[in-house]
């Protein structure tokens, strides 16, 4: 269905006649010439088809476009089949559902006022026929004041209908459907505005088709973009080069980075390929798995002799790479190797492998405080950032953040700004028994890597140090209360 336009652009006119009358269209058009001038119409009739086009399609597809619908009435067009039967039926449809202005123009003498054509106001007002004027000339000035008038009422609808557009459309967001509160409002602006209903009706039908389709072409670049997602994360190890892959992905689909559904199905992959991804690493390190993939390629010796000499010198490189770990940590004696908590001796000092009576082994449980630890720095190590800031107390928050001005959203963008940029490693990881006020510490090892690492000459070097958990009385889940070095 074709949208009105403004009486700035160009209106359809469409002229419905029959040959016999054609000397009266021909006079019509001269007086319209004027409306055509200044570009507020473009007439159309029979007498514009092309030699060969098909002129009953062509004529209806015509009338359907049209805005302003000119029936020049006679004798031989009511008398017509084609006008009866065809033009008649569809332009006083579109007269009635307010697409288009229908106005009959009477040329002769007829009994039209006994078609439903009477309904209609004809021209000229004083209902004598064209042919009965001493000067049709008059009669025709006079047809083109109206027509000029109807143009500047189809201008004020559309002004109206495109006021009820874009506040509808902003009231729905991306939604797709009218809500029983929102139908409220709506009557109420339409008639602040003086819109019809039927136009209602119109308007609403358009957007809401339109955004019935954005909406479903949306869920499916969202389908799109989570396969493309899950397996460039499976395959490429940069972040900043899998990060810019997947923005120029969702440029390509019209989605934005920061869209809470692309961030969600971002989190949702990252969780459940975790393991997956550790599999991956540790599949050549399962004896079965490694056997089944040799043996798969019996078929093909030199095939399985090359696997086996490249999977040998892998774990022989990886055996000597621990070996020396191992050690450089006994020479460098910077941790104790049986993970037993510090404690302080009769000067007060914390001495690193001495056993202490409060010490206990550490679990092995799902929700231990150790547990917990290494799930915040996994969440931190594959970016899910919102659930690793959530694991930091509200007391951690205010007296790191909150107390140097920071707001909570200033907050955890500078808590996500430098896990952006850094890297931790950690080691030896031990819980000391239970504090008061459900307070638990745990003690590590850790050292950081920084893209800034070159301008303020970071240690590389393992820092051993405490953690102090809280356990939340909502949920009772843990929080980290502080974080400090012992060194």
């Amino acid at each position: 269905m074709k949208k009105t336009v403004v009486a700035t652009g160009k209106l359809s006119l469409f002229i419905s006649y029959v040959q016999k009358d054609e000397v009266y269209l021909d006079e019509l058009e001269i007086h319209l010439k004027t409306l055509v001038r200044q570009n507020l119409i473009a007439s159309w009739s029979r007498k514009n088809l092309l030699p060969g086009a098909e002129a009953k399609a062509e004529t209806i597809q015509k009338l359907e476009e049209s805005d302003i619908i000119l029936l020049m009435i006679s004798p031989d067009l009511i008398a017509s089949d084609d006008f009866w039967l065809e033009e008649m039926p569809i332009a006083l449809r579109r007269h009635q559902t307010l697409v288009s202005f229908v106005i009959p123009v009477l040329l002769r003498r007829v009994d039209w006022e006994n078609t439903p054509i009477a309904q209609l106001q004809v021209l000229p007002r004083n209902e004598i026929p064209v042919q009965k004027w001493p000067e049709r000339d008059e009669a025709y000035a006079r047809i083109v004041v109206e027509i000029r008038e109807v143009i500047e009422e189809i201008d004020r609808r559309c002004l109206r209908r495109k006021e009820y557009r874009d506040f509808l459309e902003e009231s729905l967001g991306k939604q797709y459907t009218i809500s029983g509160e929102l139908r409220i409002i709506l009557q109420e602006f339409a008639k602040k505005i003086s819109l019809h209903p039927q136009e209602v009706y119109l308007v609403e039908t358009d957007v809401l088709s339109r955004k019935r389709i954005e909406a479903e072409k949306r869920i499916e670049n969202l389908a799109i973009y989570e396969v493309f997602f899950r397996d460039k994360l499976m395959v490429i190890d940069s972040p900043s080069i899998l990060r810019t892959i997947l923005n120029k992905k969702l440029s390509e689909l019209f989605l934005e980075p920061s869209d809470s559904d692309v961030l969600q199905i971002e989190r949702d992959a990252k969780k459940e390929l975790m393991p997956s991804l550790f599999d991956k690493v540790n599949f050549f390190f399962r004896p079965s798995s490694l056997l089944n993939f040799v043996l798969s390629s019996k078929r093909n010796f030199l095939v399985s002799a090359m696997v086996m000499f490249l999977l040998l010198t892998l774990i022989g490189l990886g055996v000597k790479s621990c070996f020396n770990e191992a050690i450089k940590n006994f020479q460098g004696n910077d941790v104790s190797s049986n993970r037993r908590a510090p404690h302080k001796n009769e000067e007060g000092n914390t001495e690193i492998g001495s056993e202490s009576r409060d010490s206990k082994a550490v679990e092995n449980d799902t929700g231990t405080p150790v547990e917990f630890i290494e799930l915040y720095f996994e969440r931190v190590e594959y970016g899910l950032y919102e659930e690793a800031f959530q694991m930091l107390s509200q007391q951690y928050i205010d007296e790191v953040y909150l107390s140097k001005d920071f707001t909570l959203e200033s907050a955890f963008a500078d808590y996500k700004s430098f896990w952006d940029r850094c890297d931790i490693q950690y080691r030896d990881m031990y819980q000391e028994s239970e504090l008061a006020n459900n307070e638990v510490t745990v003690f590590y090892q850790s050292r950081l890597f920084c893209s800034d690492d070159d301008q303020i000459e970071r240690d590389h070097s393992f820092e051993l140090r405490r953690m102090v958990l809280v356990k939340s009385h909502i949920d009772g889940e843990w929080r980290i209360r502080s974080v400090t070095s012992t060194q």
